[in-house]
């Protein structure tokens, strides 16, 4: 698979259908700006490798009518009537 890199913004604009083909195609897909590289990336593929590199340690209690979830360090907690929901709650950004 081959890479897609472009050297600056307005050529990556006109080639954009391309980049955003070859990140959904897990290539590697850059744009120069200045003296930075952004990467271009899909969503999805990211999410797994931050999960599976970065593990939250999310704690889930369950409390009398319902269960809260937090992340022991942060300020990330969420709540729910259900198991479900407090995960639901989680993932949907729940700050404390």
């Amino acid at each position: 698979m081959a890479a897609v890199h472009y050297e600056g913004y307005t050529e990556a604009r006109t080639h954009l259908r391309d980049l955003l083909d070859a990140a959904d195609d897990g290539r590697v897909a850059t744009v120069r700006r200045d003296s930075g590289r952004a990467a271009i990336v899909d969503v999805e593929r990211l999410r797994r490798h931050l999960a599976l590199a970065c593990p939250s340690n999310a704690q889930v209690v369950a409390e009398e009518g319902g269960w809260s979830v937090f992340i022991p360090g942060l300020r990330v907690a969420a709540g729910g009537g259900s198991f479900d929901a407090a995960i639901g709650e989680i993932r949907a950004g729940g700050y404390g």
